[in-house]
Protein backbone atom coordinates (compact mmCIF):
# COMPACT_ATOMS: atom_id res chain seq x y z
CA UNK A 1 0.00 0.00 0.00
CA UNK A 2 1.27 3.56 -1.15
CA UNK A 3 2.05 6.31 1.42
CA UNK A 4 -0.93 8.26 -0.37
CA UNK A 5 -3.28 4.92 0.57
CA UNK A 6 -2.09 5.07 4.27
CA UNK A 7 -2.61 8.72 4.19
CA UNK A 8 -6.15 8.55 3.12
CA UNK A 9 -7.05 6.09 5.28
CA UNK A 10 -5.92 7.78 8.17
CA UNK A 11 -7.61 10.68 7.47
CA UNK A 12 -10.92 8.83 6.84
CA UNK A 13 -10.58 6.92 10.17
CA UNK A 14 -9.66 10.33 11.75
CA UNK A 15 -13.44 11.99 10.06
CA UNK A 16 -15.08 8.96 11.21
CA UNK A 17 -14.20 9.38 14.81
CA UNK A 18 -14.77 12.98 14.95
CA UNK A 19 -18.36 12.28 13.53
CA UNK A 20 -19.12 9.50 15.99
CA UNK A 21 -17.54 12.05 18.71
CA UNK A 22 -19.94 14.70 17.86
CA UNK A 23 -22.99 12.17 17.37
CA UNK A 24 -22.29 10.91 21.13
CA UNK A 25 -22.26 14.06 22.40
CA UNK A 26 -25.51 15.66 20.73
CA UNK A 27 -27.25 12.13 22.01
CA UNK A 28 -25.94 12.89 25.49
CA UNK A 29 -27.03 16.71 25.17
CA UNK A 30 -30.42 16.06 24.14
CA UNK A 31 -31.02 13.11 26.10
CA UNK A 32 -31.81 10.58 23.17
CA UNK A 33 -31.87 6.91 24.52
CA UNK A 34 -28.90 5.59 26.91
CA UNK A 35 -30.31 2.69 29.11
CA UNK A 36 -32.86 -0.12 28.22
CA UNK A 37 -34.35 -2.10 30.75
CA UNK A 38 -36.31 -4.76 28.95
CA UNK A 39 -38.98 -2.86 26.66
CA UNK A 40 -38.55 0.53 28.51
CA UNK A 41 -36.20 3.07 27.14
CA UNK A 42 -34.72 5.63 29.44
CA UNK A 43 -33.76 8.70 28.81
CA UNK A 44 -30.87 10.51 30.23
CA UNK A 45 -31.05 12.21 33.42
CA UNK A 46 -29.22 11.87 36.27
CA UNK A 47 -31.65 11.54 39.06
CA UNK A 48 -32.96 8.06 37.88
CA UNK A 49 -31.76 5.73 39.52
CA UNK A 50 -29.02 2.71 38.28
CA UNK A 51 -31.04 -0.06 37.95
CA UNK A 52 -34.59 -0.13 38.07
CA UNK A 53 -36.62 -3.21 38.54
CA UNK A 54 -38.83 -4.41 35.81
CA UNK A 55 -42.19 -6.19 35.82
CA UNK A 56 -46.05 -5.65 34.91
CA UNK A 57 -46.60 -3.84 38.24
CA UNK A 58 -43.89 -1.04 37.67
CA UNK A 59 -44.40 2.07 35.46
CA UNK A 60 -42.08 5.00 34.51
CA UNK A 61 -43.38 8.33 34.57
CA UNK A 62 -42.10 11.67 33.49
CA UNK A 63 -42.54 15.19 34.68
CA UNK A 64 -41.75 18.46 34.23
CA UNK A 65 -42.74 20.08 36.72
CA UNK A 66 -39.71 21.15 39.11
CA UNK A 67 -39.92 21.91 42.50
CA UNK A 68 -41.73 21.74 44.75
CA UNK A 69 -44.15 19.52 42.97
CA UNK A 70 -41.37 17.31 41.09
CA UNK A 71 -37.49 16.69 41.81
CA UNK A 72 -34.69 14.98 40.71
CA UNK A 73 -34.72 12.44 44.13
CA UNK A 74 -38.74 11.81 43.90
CA UNK A 75 -39.77 13.73 46.80
CA UNK A 76 -41.19 16.78 45.13
CA UNK A 77 -45.03 17.07 46.64
CA UNK A 78 -46.99 15.64 43.82
CA UNK A 79 -44.13 12.61 43.31
CA UNK A 80 -44.96 11.88 47.13
CA UNK A 81 -48.87 11.85 46.14
CA UNK A 82 -48.48 9.62 42.57
CA UNK A 83 -46.50 6.91 44.33
CA UNK A 84 -48.06 6.81 47.14
CA UNK A 85 -51.81 6.74 45.23
CA UNK A 86 -50.37 3.70 42.89
CA UNK A 87 -48.69 1.88 46.24
CA UNK A 88 -52.51 2.02 47.32
CA UNK A 89 -53.90 0.01 44.10
CA UNK A 90 -50.34 -2.41 43.88
CA UNK A 91 -48.61 -0.37 41.18
CA UNK A 92 -44.74 0.69 42.17
CA UNK A 93 -43.64 3.99 40.04
CA UNK A 94 -40.58 6.02 39.49
CA UNK A 95 -40.33 9.46 38.12
CA UNK A 96 -38.11 11.14 36.13
CA UNK A 97 -37.39 14.38 34.54
CA UNK A 98 -37.59 15.13 30.97
CA UNK A 99 -38.47 18.12 28.75
CA UNK A 100 -41.79 19.01 28.48
CA UNK A 101 -42.55 18.34 24.75
CA UNK A 102 -40.37 15.13 24.59
CA UNK A 103 -42.32 13.83 27.77
CA UNK A 104 -45.24 14.18 25.87
CA UNK A 105 -43.97 12.03 22.76
CA UNK A 106 -42.66 9.53 24.98
CA UNK A 107 -45.86 8.45 26.56
CA UNK A 108 -47.79 8.82 23.98
CA UNK A 109 -45.10 6.55 21.71
CA UNK A 110 -45.61 3.76 24.49
CA UNK A 111 -41.91 4.26 25.48
CA UNK A 112 -43.00 5.61 28.91
CA UNK A 113 -46.26 5.20 31.19
CA UNK A 114 -47.33 8.33 32.57
CA UNK A 115 -46.78 12.38 32.44
CA UNK A 116 -47.72 15.03 34.77
CA UNK A 117 -49.19 17.52 35.38
CA UNK A 118 -51.54 18.45 32.79
CA UNK A 119 -54.02 20.18 31.17
CA UNK A 120 -57.74 18.68 30.12
CA UNK A 121 -57.46 18.10 26.07
CA UNK A 122 -54.25 16.13 25.32
CA UNK A 123 -55.70 13.40 23.77
CA UNK A 124 -56.74 15.07 20.74
CA UNK A 125 -53.42 15.49 19.91
CA UNK A 126 -51.93 12.57 21.55
CA UNK A 127 -54.49 9.64 20.51
CA UNK A 128 -52.74 7.47 22.83
CA UNK A 129 -52.83 9.53 25.94
CA UNK A 130 -55.57 9.05 28.80
CA UNK A 131 -56.55 11.68 31.31
CA UNK A 132 -56.99 10.48 34.89
CA UNK A 133 -60.26 12.14 35.68
CA UNK A 134 -58.82 13.41 39.10
CA UNK A 135 -56.94 16.85 39.19
CA UNK A 136 -53.61 16.35 41.23
CA UNK A 137 -53.75 20.18 41.98
CA UNK A 138 -54.40 23.65 40.69
CA UNK A 139 -52.03 25.86 39.26
CA UNK A 140 -52.12 30.12 39.56
CA UNK A 141 -50.56 30.85 36.07
CA UNK A 142 -48.51 34.03 37.45
CA UNK A 143 -46.84 36.73 35.50
CA UNK A 144 -43.83 37.01 37.12
CA UNK A 145 -41.56 40.18 36.18
CA UNK A 146 -38.68 42.90 37.14
CA UNK A 147 -40.47 46.07 36.27
CA UNK A 148 -43.56 45.53 34.78
CA UNK A 149 -45.99 47.33 37.39
CA UNK A 150 -49.33 47.12 35.38
CA UNK A 151 -52.04 44.63 36.27
CA UNK A 152 -51.93 41.45 33.55
CA UNK A 153 -55.80 40.83 33.40
CA UNK A 154 -56.07 37.73 31.54
CA UNK A 155 -54.02 35.77 28.90
CA UNK A 156 -54.84 39.38 26.82
CA UNK A 157 -52.88 40.99 29.24
CA UNK A 158 -49.83 40.07 28.18
CA UNK A 159 -50.16 41.14 24.47
CA UNK A 160 -48.21 44.36 25.25
CA UNK A 161 -45.09 42.48 26.39
CA UNK A 162 -41.47 39.94 25.38
CA UNK A 163 -42.92 36.59 27.15
CA UNK A 164 -41.64 33.98 27.74
CA UNK A 165 -42.88 30.04 28.48
CA UNK A 166 -41.65 26.91 28.74
CA UNK A 167 -41.64 24.61 25.72
CA UNK A 168 -44.21 22.01 25.76
CA UNK A 169 -46.17 23.98 28.21
CA UNK A 170 -49.80 23.42 26.30
CA UNK A 171 -51.98 25.96 28.05
CA UNK A 172 -49.13 28.29 27.76
CA UNK A 173 -48.34 27.45 24.34
CA UNK A 174 -52.30 27.78 23.59
CA UNK A 175 -52.68 30.96 25.34
CA UNK A 176 -49.56 33.25 25.19
CA UNK A 177 -50.18 34.62 21.53
CA UNK A 178 -49.42 38.18 19.64
CA UNK A 179 -47.56 39.08 22.42
CA UNK A 180 -44.89 41.97 21.61
CA UNK A 181 -42.09 38.57 21.27
CA UNK A 182 -42.27 34.95 22.16
CA UNK A 183 -39.55 33.16 23.74
CA UNK A 184 -39.63 29.24 24.41
CA UNK A 185 -37.11 27.77 26.51
CA UNK A 186 -36.22 24.66 27.98
CA UNK A 187 -36.65 24.26 31.95
CA UNK A 188 -37.56 26.56 34.15
CA UNK A 189 -34.29 27.64 35.05
CA UNK A 190 -33.36 29.01 31.62
CA UNK A 191 -36.59 30.50 32.03
CA UNK A 192 -35.49 32.97 34.71
CA UNK A 193 -32.65 33.64 34.08
CA UNK A 194 -33.80 35.06 30.97
CA UNK A 195 -36.19 37.53 32.91
CA UNK A 196 -33.38 37.92 35.32
CA UNK A 197 -31.08 39.26 32.58
CA UNK A 198 -33.84 41.36 31.28
CA UNK A 199 -34.05 39.44 27.84
CA UNK A 200 -38.05 39.54 28.47
CA UNK A 201 -40.57 41.70 30.35
CA UNK A 202 -43.02 38.72 32.09
CA UNK A 203 -42.28 34.92 32.33
CA UNK A 204 -45.24 32.90 32.83
CA UNK A 205 -45.29 30.59 35.24
CA UNK A 206 -47.34 28.53 37.78
CA UNK A 207 -46.70 30.59 41.43
CA UNK A 208 -45.71 27.88 43.39
CA UNK A 209 -43.47 26.60 41.64
CA UNK A 210 -42.09 30.13 40.19
CA UNK A 211 -41.85 31.18 44.47
CA UNK A 212 -39.83 27.94 44.64
CA UNK A 213 -37.62 28.57 41.96
CA UNK A 214 -36.70 32.03 42.87
CA UNK A 215 -35.78 31.47 46.12
CA UNK A 216 -33.14 28.21 44.92
CA UNK A 217 -31.44 31.03 41.99
CA UNK A 218 -31.36 33.59 44.68
CA UNK A 219 -33.30 36.23 42.31
CA UNK A 220 -34.54 38.98 44.52
CA UNK A 221 -36.02 41.25 42.11
CA UNK A 222 -38.57 39.51 40.40
CA UNK A 223 -41.93 39.14 41.51
CA UNK A 224 -45.32 37.96 40.79
CA UNK A 225 -48.42 40.20 39.77
CA UNK A 226 -51.46 39.96 41.38
CA UNK A 227 -53.71 38.56 40.42
CA UNK A 228 -53.20 35.35 38.40
CA UNK A 229 -53.02 35.27 34.97
CA UNK A 230 -55.23 32.40 35.10
CA UNK A 231 -56.41 29.21 37.47
CA UNK A 232 -56.25 25.42 36.18
CA UNK A 233 -56.77 22.37 37.17
CA UNK A 234 -54.11 19.91 36.39
CA UNK A 235 -54.32 16.42 35.62
CA UNK A 236 -52.15 12.91 35.23
CA UNK A 237 -52.20 11.19 31.94
CA UNK A 238 -51.43 7.57 30.87
CA UNK A 239 -50.19 5.38 27.77
CA UNK A 240 -53.86 3.97 26.93
CA UNK A 241 -52.29 0.51 27.62
CA UNK A 242 -52.77 1.65 31.08
CA UNK A 243 -56.51 2.77 31.04
CA UNK A 244 -57.61 -0.26 32.75
CA UNK A 245 -56.04 1.11 35.89
CA UNK A 246 -57.50 4.55 35.92
CA UNK A 247 -60.84 3.42 37.64
CA UNK A 248 -58.70 2.25 40.58
CA UNK A 249 -56.09 5.07 40.35
CA UNK A 250 -59.29 7.31 40.75
CA UNK A 251 -60.45 6.19 43.94
CA UNK A 252 -56.99 6.08 45.17
CA UNK A 253 -56.63 9.84 44.59
CA UNK A 254 -60.01 10.26 45.95
CA UNK A 255 -58.98 8.16 49.29
CA UNK A 256 -55.69 10.57 49.63
CA UNK A 257 -57.70 13.44 49.76
CA UNK A 258 -60.40 12.35 52.20
CA UNK A 259 -58.32 10.58 54.68
CA UNK A 260 -55.78 13.32 54.84
CA UNK A 261 -52.52 12.16 53.27
CA UNK A 262 -52.69 14.63 50.15
CA UNK A 263 -52.25 17.97 52.74
CA UNK A 264 -49.97 16.15 54.77
CA UNK A 265 -47.89 15.54 51.57
CA UNK A 266 -48.02 18.72 50.83
CA UNK A 267 -47.36 19.71 54.15
CA UNK A 268 -43.77 18.63 54.38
Amino acid sequence: MSENHIFLLLKLILVGAVIMMVFTISTIRCGLISRTYEDKYIFTDISFPSEIPTGDNILIFTSEDGIPLHTESQTGYLDMVIKEAFRRIGVTVYIFTLPAERALHSVNDGINDGDFTRITGLEYKYPNLVLVPEELVYHEYMAFTKHVTDKVNGWSGLKPYDVGIITGWKILEANVRDTRSLVKVRDEKVLFTLLENERVDIVTYYHLGGNAILKELNFKDIHALEPPVSVNPMYLYLNKKHKSLIPKLVASLRELKKDGTYDRLFGQ
